[in-house]
């Protein structure tokens, strides 16, 4: 049975635990903070490879051998990775403070630059899918390092059933943002500035 004591006691570690600071992130393995020059720096760099990616493989992945094939996919592979390292340092800002209006903007326009960036990319998964079974099995044969790709490969080419034309995937993608993208973002930053009451006090 509970002692007045032992109550008291309860009533006062849960009190000490609402007085505990809540841990503050270090993102600065990304950028220094959100005006960081190294990010609009990374964004044109991206912007550069990805023109050059363009240049280089759009109209002709099909024709490609093993071993460029495997080129192909390592400077994809880089985009993505690059561009995924700016989105990511965005969604932790955000996420940090949801109710801070200059880090909300700041990962808003991210997330559209991100997206403008990507479009440009589509192109390479849709042809990547034209790839006839057959031919495939052939690049695989000629490239050993294209074998390490495989997994990807196959993955991506589940949904070629269902792709569509590269105009139609590219509308898609660029109503992500300001559809799907935005109804998450209001159901979060909603969220986040609910406040509950608790022993005369608010907490959010």
């Amino acid at each position: 049975m509970l002692s007045i004591h032992n109550i008291k006691l309860g009533i006062e570690m849960e009190k000490s635990k609402l007085k505990v600071k809540v841990p503050s992130w270090d993102l600065r393995d990304f950028y220094i903070n959100i005006d960081d020059p190294k990010i609009e720096e990374d964004f044109k760099k991206i912007s550069v490879e990805i023109d050059k990616f363009q240049r280089e493989f759009e109209g002709h992945i099909v024709n490609l051998n093993g071993k460029d094939l495997y080129q192909a996919i390592q400077s994809y592979e880089h985009i993505a990775e690059s561009l995924s390292f700016i989105t990511s340092y965005a969604t932790l800002v955000y996420a940090h403070n949801m109710n801070d209006k200059k880090g909300a903007n700041f990962y808003q326009k991210t997330q559209e630059r991100a997206s403008d960036h990507s479009k440009k990319l589509i192109f390479f998964c849709l042809e990547l899918n034209t790839i006839p079974d057959a031919q495939l099995k052939k690049l695989y044969a000629e490239s050993e390092a294209l074998k390490s790709y495989q997994a990807w490969i196959s993955d991506t080419r589940i949904y070629k059933s269902h792709q569509l034309d590269q105009k139609t995937e590219t509308l898609f993608h660029e109503l992500s943002v300001p559809s799907c993208n935005n109804w998450v973002r209001l159901y979060d930053e909603t969220f986040a500035s609910l406040t509950f009451s608790l022993r005369d006090k608010k907490y959010s």
